[in-house]
């Protein structure tokens, strides 16, 4: 099989369905008062989606950087740069004031100026709009894996080690750490950049094998069928261990897992029935604007449950999900597809007409064309 074809993947919608799902299953089992401590020990393998998010959009953004490279010869960094920022930073930007404004009504808190610069992931604690730490780690990585490729474009030998590098130096860093005595708890040494590119790193390497060297890719996609679940028996294993144990290394190994399922599926025949690949396409496409949202729709309906007799603890399991869906994709139409448009029309891509203009496009078409909106950050 050549590399990866150009029309939409639906095995990689099927995977950025399953981690936005993850992530909110993991957040209402947590704050349901419903089920009991064992059980929500139980769902905390859910926050892993947040890394399947981070080997998705390393991929995915990697396949579009790389395909311009071997294209076009090299790549317009500012342009590059110009709309990967008003892909994401507008629809971050709406839904940071929907977070400030409900905190400060709430609980009165002050604006934090780092969530402006991405840099509350760097904080101890983080005052408001928790989830946002990955978001900070994604534009991190947009900006600075693009000016170290750009400075290294004569010296291309050196950037699979440059890779290498991003994949090996988070679990040292935490490794570090916890050396130091450190109780890792959430907040600086949780959420941290440094701690967390082994997944972006891992999934730009896997979109460089695919783009420069087909044969190996297609070598690595029959390994990595065996590889899974071995991978899986690790990762599950990794829960297992002492705290700091797991600290160093879960996130690591969890990486590798994700990156073997998306090795073994990407560009493959589609592992979904022709009936599910559209309410799929509808969570992949929403799950950005899902993840921006949800932990406020959460709170706004534990909240109105308060003041409401009728939603129960039972009827807010019915009612959560509902809403977040509902408020994620009146979100995505209204922000996140304008955000998409202005971007089409202010950075159009280097391989044709817009993303939304493009979502139906033959088979023929440029692969780099149809990542650009499928690749959305988390």
């Amino acid at each position: 099989m050549t590399n990866y074809k150009a029309h939409r993947d639906s095995n990689i919608d099927l995977l950025r369905a399953i981690a936005i799902l993850m992530v909110l299953t993991y957040h209402i089992i947590w704050w349901s008062p419903l089920f009991p401590l064992w059980f929500k020990m139980l769902s905390v393998p859910g926050a892993t989606g947040v890394d399947l998010f981070f080997i998705l959009s390393g991929f995915l953004v990697g396949s579009i950087y790389w395909r311009e490279e071997r294209d076009a010869g090299e790549v317009r960094l500012m342009r590059f740069l110009k709309r990967r920022w008003l892909r994401t930073i507008p629809p971050y930007l709406v839904a940071l004031a929907l977070s400030w404004f409900a905190v400060s009504i709430v609980r009165q808190t002050k604006f934090d100026w780092a969530y402006l610069l991405f840099l509350q992931n760097f904080r101890i604690e983080m005052p408001f709009f928790a989830v946002s730490w990955s978001l900070c780690v994604e534009e991190h990585f947009y900006l600075i894996v693009p000016l170290t490729l750009s400075l290294t474009r004569r010296f291309r030998v050196v950037r699979p080690g440059l890779l290498v590098i991003g994949i090996v130096a988070p679990p040292l860093f935490r490794l570090a750490y916890v050396s130091q005595g450190i109780n890792p708890t959430f907040g600086f040494y949780q959420t941290a950049t440094h701690l967390h590119f082994e997944g972006l790193s891992l999934g730009m390497a896997l979109a460089w094998l695919n783009i420069f060297h087909p044969a190996y890719w297609d070598r690595a996609h029959r390994a990595a069928l065996w590889a899974i679940i071995p991978l899986a028996t690790i990762s599950i294993a990794g829960a297992l261990w002492s705290r700091e144990a797991s600290y160093v290394v879960s996130s690591t190994t969890v990486a590798a897992l994700f990156g073997a399922v998306l090795l073994a599926v990407a560009g493959r025949r589609s592992i979904m029935g022709g009936m599910l690949e559209a309410p799929v396409r509808a969570i992949a496409l929403s799950s950005y604007s899902v993840y921006l949202i949800h932990t406020l729709v959460i709170h706004a309906g534990d909240m109105l449950q308060s003041r409401v007799p009728l939603l129960t603890d039972g009827a807010m399991l019915l009612f959560w999900p509902a809403s977040i869906a509902a408020c994620g994709y009146l979100f995505y139409i209204t922000v996140e597809r304008l955000s998409i448009s202005i971007r089409d029309r202010i950075a159009p891509s280097k391989f044709g007409g817009g993303a939304l203009a493009q979502q139906a496009s033959d088979a023929g078409a440029p692969i780099a064309r149809e990542l650009d909106h499928q690749g959305a950050a988390t």
